[in-house]
């Protein structure tokens, strides 16, 4: 079945009057023909007579077709054809980019689908079908980039050839899963596995049956300290470390032998405090900065800075840099005093002092502060992994209408029209050539 994805460029149709009008302006004078005399021609009345006549027919028709091709080439053509789903028991979708490591995982559930008569395809743009036995063949290919795992159901949703079962193995790396959760209008089965490095390191935090005591104090800076609290508390639901944090107003209600307290006031901090790492803001004079803040991390954007402290404390000189700004600046220092680490902030934890606390790295940026003694680290690019229970796309149920819609596979055509084209646009230059000759001549 023959359809046009842009239909409005019909509209281009209106152009086959050009060649048209051309030809009707193009009409050649009447021929003088020289007589002795006209004396014994006998005089009749006048009579004008003007017609209109089409010439050269052939070239005529051959530029009206070339508009016309041209007109349905930029609508779209495409070709339906109809889905034979009954010969097709499902698909296995895997990656290139870590097909073995993925296969490896769920071996004897590939290999049951697959003897069973599923399909193997890649799970990449184009979704290319090829024999399990010679993919696993290949030496894979480290450089391939990687989409959204989201973006290539989106595509796939539109490919599949609907109904059939879909199974889908990948990692639950919580990078491939960026951009919004799509809405299919299939229910894929998919299975993710933790990759050896991740789990490695998730078992030995998990072995830490230590608690992690952490005091947020704030006078004014609620919001601040909400901020930090948050992000606490989503690091103990991924980490599953033992962390018990509380935000409190009054200084006096800080427990003894707190692993950190993070001071965020203007008032001065008591250093006799029973705490092995003391966060505060440092109380300089504000100034106004364009710049960003570097932590260290992995990130592809690094977050905005706009108010930043004057250091004015000796830590400038004995301290450790752990933070800076765009021009090499101090943002977060470090120092160490009677075995306590103490962190003098340059900034605060507020939107409008800068956009660290709205970065989707903000939580990973906390723990490998919490954690850099230890050196477990966090990176949202590499070791974040996705909840289960954000995995799977949102289904919307096929209606009658859109099952015919998808029984149908479309067929780009394009190509067709385009040589289509060519060959007219070369056949045309051809006829006018020849015309031309004749005319001279003639």
């Amino acid at each position: 079945m023959f359809q046009l994805l842009q239909p409005s460029w019909l509209f281009a149709l209106a152009g086959i009057s050009v060649p048209v009008i051309i030809h009707f302006w193009n009409q050649r004078p009447g021929r003088i023909l020289k007589v002795g005399s006209i004396s014994l021609v006998p005089e009749e009345a006048k009579e004008y007579r003007r017609s209109l006549q089409l010439s050269d027919l052939l070239l005529l028709l051959l530029r009206c077709l070339l508009i016309a091709t041209l007109a349905v080439v930029l609508a779209n053509p495409n070709w339906k054809k109809p889905f034979n789903a009954s010969k097709q028991k499902g698909w296995i979708l895997i990656s290139k980019k870590n097909l073995k490591e993925t296969y490896s995982h769920f071996k004897p559930q590939i290999d049951s689908l697959y003897k069973s008569g599923f399909e193997f395809h890649y799970f990449n743009e184009g979704f290319a079908k090829e024999k399990l036995e010679d993919a696993l063949a290949k030496k894979e290919d480290s450089a391939i980039s990687l989409p959204s795992y989201w973006k290539l159901a989106e595509s796939l949703d539109a490919t599949i050839p609907s109904p059939i079962p879909v199974d889908i193995f990948t990692d639950n790396y919580l990078e491939h899963f960026s951009g919004n959760r799509p809405t299919l209008s299939f229910q894929p089965n998919w299975f993710t596995y933790t990759p050896p490095d991740v789990a490695a390191q998730t078992i030995a935090e998990n072995k830490d049956t230590t608690t992690l005591n952490i005091s947020i104090f704030t006078d004014k800076y609620n919001n601040d300290a909400r901020y930090i609290k948050a992000a606490v508390d989503a690091i103990q639901s991924f980490s599953k470390r033992n962390i018990h944090s509380a935000v409190i107003s009054n200084g006096k209600q800080i427990s003894s032998k707190q692993d950190w307290i993070f001071w965020l006031s203007d008032l001065p901090f008591d250093e006799n405090t029973d705490a092995k790492n003391i966060f505060y803001y440092n109380s300089g004079k504000q100034q106004n900065i364009s710049s960003v803040i570097n932590t260290g991390e992995n990130v592809r954007q690094p977050a905005l800075l706009y108010k930043s402290i004057t250091n004015t404390d000796s830590l400038k000189n004995e301290g450790k840099k752990i933070w800076e700004d765009g021009f090499g600046n101090p943002v977060l220092i470090c120092t160490n005093r009677n075995t306590k680490n103490y962190y003098s902030f340059l900034t605060h934890f507020d939107p409008s002092w800068n956009e660290l606390v709205w970065s989707d790295n903000f939580p990973a940026i906390i723990y490998n502060l919490l954690f850099r003694q230890t050196g477990a680290s966090l990176s949202k690019d590499n070791d974040r992994l996705i909840d289960p229970k954000q995995l799977m796309p949102s289904y919307k149920p096929v209606t009658e209408m859109d099952a015919n819609t998808q029984s149908f596979k479309r067929i780009d055509i394009s190509g067709f029209f385009w040589l289509l084209v060519l060959a007219l646009f070369f056949a045309e230059r051809h006829v006018s050539f020849y015309n031309t000759k004749l005319k001279t001549n003639g």
